[in-house]
């Protein structure tokens, strides 16, 4: 089994790992996040330099939102039921993946409606990407709003592989969208034209 394949898979138990950790959370403190000012201004990829006509724009249906992906992206969905617990939880995942490797990945965890998820959950999740396995090293964190919501970046290293992302919650959905690519593949202006062509509908 190739490193990529193990790293897809290990990207999916994120998602199921997101998605225990939410199940059986009850109440969480509120946490201090460094954030930047509110007027920052957003950096803009150099789309001159990237192959962005070759995307594709890829529209999800639950929740509705638009996104341009390198390929039209596999889809994944699941929604557990537990005897023992009345809230219902759902995932949705979609992963598309350039020829040369680089993955990217949107992955929707759904709450019962009224759910309010805080910066505080944010937090949280990420601290259990970072701890899932031994060999994941934060590199960055950092958290800023846009629009009226807060979104919290991040980079985490695994050898020879970095995973990026931005998570943000919208009434009661957790939205993480991620890119996984071996560190000399990446390239962050492409990273940051895949976040932000993601748009709700």
């Amino acid at each position: 089994m190739s490193k990529r394949t193990l790293w897809l898979l290990a990207l999916i138990a994120v998602a199921c790992l997101l998605f225990l950790v939410f199940s059986k959370t009850t109440s969480l403190k509120n946490s201090s996040l460094p954030s930047l000012s509110e007027g920052a201004a957003a950096k803009v990829p150099d789309l001159a330099a990237l192959n962005v006509q070759e995307w594709h724009e890829f529209t999800g249906k639950e929740p509705p939102f638009k996104v341009m992906l390198p390929t039209l992206p596999q889809h994944a969905s699941d929604k557990p039921h537990k005897p023992l617990d009345s809230a219902e939880k759902k995932y949705e995942m979609y992963a598309s993946q350039k020829p040369n490797g680089p993955l990217f990945v949107i992955t929707i965890i759904s709450f019962d409606p009224g759910k309010q998820l805080d910066s505080a959950f944010l937090e949280q999740s990420l601290q259990k990407i970072v701890s899932a396995t031994p060999e994941n090293v934060l590199i960055k964190r950092e958290s800023k709003r846009d629009k009226g919501i807060e979104h919290l970046y991040f980079e985490v290293k695994q050898d020879n592989f970095l995973l990026a992302g931005s998570m943000f919650a919208v009434n009661n959905r957790l939205f993480v969208l991620a890119e996984t690519a071996e560190r000399d593949l990446f390239n962050r202006s492409e990273f940051d034209f895949f976040i932000n062509s993601f748009d709700l509908q």
